[in-house]
């Protein structure tokens, strides 16, 4: 391409993208339902940790009595998302980083689908495809923000593409693949699946194993780059699995399927929670329109060449489709799947529609050309593509503004009420002491639902210095700190047995190190220290009497014991210390 048709796709994808995302850019400063709390947490945390501890946020103190927080496969630590929450605040940041991700996106898939030789106008219309359908909507309706990683997806099968014929391509392909990880693993791994269908098809029709040396290629250079996120993942979904539905019931049936590809009824007012569905709309709308889903049909009329220059995306598509059946067909490949490790952990069959929509969209496009090559004699065949295109993109526009991207960032932000407090606290999130004010109107039914508000209040928590406890987690589990309040709660830190004089002291207090100091030591010999924060693996203790050791669990609590004259006492979380050479 020349200069200035890159500057035009560029300026496009801009345009496109600001006029979808405007109900995400317009929202201001106001907060959102269901995971957006939890993401704006996420984000904060790592702000917090980053600018105000100078610590990379390994522990997380605020997060459901204390977890980990790079360790979790589900945040995005080092992201182009924490980038744009450090420069422009976390929810301005986050809100700026769905848009860059949508223009990136866009121009991604337009350069993939010009690779599968689609014209320029089929180009753009299989990039408005994949960008604008109902599941981008859908996702972002209820804060699902981790998914916009899916916009690396084009660059990575551009590159998987071309390693088919320079295998240095497969390096940067599995750069690009690590960079997809550490946004947040969900989309790494439906694109691995993606990518090994893909591999296998094209193995098969081209009678070569080419492909399955790129593909090892990519994932021998992703795994070296995300092997230190990778093995504490490991570790963590050990020690708290996510609950296995390998019995659940997700899956698309077909009948559902039309529904959820055509029908512009679909929104969150109305069957977010629809007992004739399996899952919830977030989880399943697709929407492209009756018109895109006509030229798909097209691309396989009197276009014989055409399919058979395109069947392994067509043999990929229909294998992606079986898998997103899930239970609703027999044999299922979704169960096949979910007994793959870390897939066992996989609760919805209909995610994989971010695979289905990559052949999908390019079928669309090609379906365009096809029609546009079969009435070339025709003079305004250019101009109706290209109005097609204008109708197409719009539909989805306002399908996805009004049925799902105005109803989501509904939330006044009371930041105004809130001040950083001097010593942290953990607190029960489900009380909240701010105001929550919505910024739109609701039917009476839905008014007092938590459909309509966040899941806690972990985000604005984190701007008090107060911990959460009963804050919404997919993969940790077994919250054993205790929130003021509670009869149970004897401070952040505090001796098993009180003894009169001991005193005990918090000199410093971080994310990732706490030290203390002991005030008659002497007679705190032989005690426990206890710290009310969730035990994990990982945490350290130094002493002056004892370089390094590790933590002991009591009840779920991070602990001590005092087994000589100890003075100051620093408690550490140092994964690389703990197993190498702390005992």
């Amino acid at each position: 391409m020349r200069r200035w048709e890159i500057g035009v796709l560029v300026a496009l994808s801009i345009l496109a993208s600001l006029v979808y995302y405007y109900p995400i850019l317009n929202s201001g400063n106001n907060l959102g339902i269901q995971d957006w709390d939890q993401n704006f947490a996420w984000a904060e945390y790592t702000r917090v940790s980053l600018i105000n501890f100078h610590q990379f946020p390994l522990w997380n103190p605020y997060k459901c009595g204390g977890s980990v927080q790079f360790a979790n496969p589900q945040i995005p630590v080092i992201s182009f998302q924490t980038l744009f929450a450090l420069l422009f605040g976390t929810v301005r940041g986050i809100k700026l980083s769905i848009f860059f991700h949508g223009v990136i996106g866009f121009i991604g898939f337009y350069f993939l689908a010009k690779q599968y030789k689609l014209s320029n106008i089929g180009s753009l219309l299989a990039s408005v495809i994949f960008s604008f359908s109902g599941i981008t909507g859908s996702f972002l309706s209820t804060g699902m923000v981790v998914f916009t990683s899916f916009a690396y997806t084009p660059y990575i099968l551009l590159c998987f593409n071309k390693s088919l014929n320079k295998g240095k391509w497969g390096i940067i392909c599995g750069t690009l693949f690590a960079l997809s990880f550490y946004a947040g693993y969900h989309i790494s791994l439906l694109l691995g699946v993606y990518l090994f269908v893909y591999t296998l098809v094209t193995s098969i029709v081209k009678r070569t194993f080419t492909p399955f040396k790129a593909l090892s290629i990519m994932f021998f250079t992703s795994t070296l780059i995300i092997l230190p996120k990778l093995l504490m993942s490991i570790q963590l979904i050990r020690i708290y699995p996510r609950i296995s539905l390998l019995n659940d019931l997700s899956g698309y049936r077909i009948i559902d399927l039309f529904y959820f590809l055509l029908s512009q009824k679909q929104n969150l007012l109305n069957n977010l929670i629809t007992h004739s569905f399996n899952n919830a709309i977030d989880e399943n709308s697709i929407y492209v329109g009756i018109l895109p889903f006509v030229l798909f049909i097209l691309f396989f009329v009197r276009n014989k060449k055409g399919v058979r220059n395109n069947i392994s995306l067509v043999f990929t598509l229909l294998i992606i489709l079986w898998i997103m059946l899930g239970s609703a067909i027999y044999p299922s490949l979704y169960k096949v799947i979910q007994h793959l490790p870390i897939f066992s952990s996989f609760r919805v069959a209909q995610r994989f529609r971010f695979d289905f929509i990559i052949p999908f969209s390019l079928i669309i496009g090609l379906g365009l050309d096809n029609i546009v090559r079969q009435l070339q004699t025709f003079k305004l065949t250019r101009p109706i593509s290209i109005i097609c295109l204008l109708v197409i993109y719009v539909d989805l526009t306002i399908f996805s503004s009004t049925n799902f991207l105005s109803k989501t960032l509904i939330i006044k932000n009371p930041e105004s009420q809130l001040s950083w407090g001097d010593t942290f606290i953990q607190t029960v999130a489900n009380n909240p002491d701010f105001e929550i004010q919505r910024t739109i109107q609701l039917p009476n039914k839905f008014l007092d639902s938590t459909i309509f508000m966040p899941w806690s209040y972990e985000y604005l928590k984190i701007k008090q210095n107060k911990g959460v406890l009963e804050c919404y987690d997919s993969i940790t589990s077994g919250v054993h700190a205790v929130g003021i309040g509670d009869e149970r709660y004897q401070g952040e830190f505090y001796l098993i047995k009180q003894i009169q004089g001991v005193k005990i002291e918090n000199i410093f207090w971080s994310p990732n190190k706490l030290i203390f100091k002991i005030t008659n030591s002497e007679k705190a010999m032989n005690n426990t220290l206890i710290i009310n924060q969730n035990y994990y693996p990982g945490w350290i203790v130094k002493t002056n009497t004892d370089a390094c050791s590790r933590v002991i669990d009591y009840n779920g609590l991070l602990a001590t014991r005092l087994n000589s004259l100890v003075d100051n006492v620093t408690f550490e979380f140092n994964p690389f210390l703990y197993y190498s050479v702390c005992k």
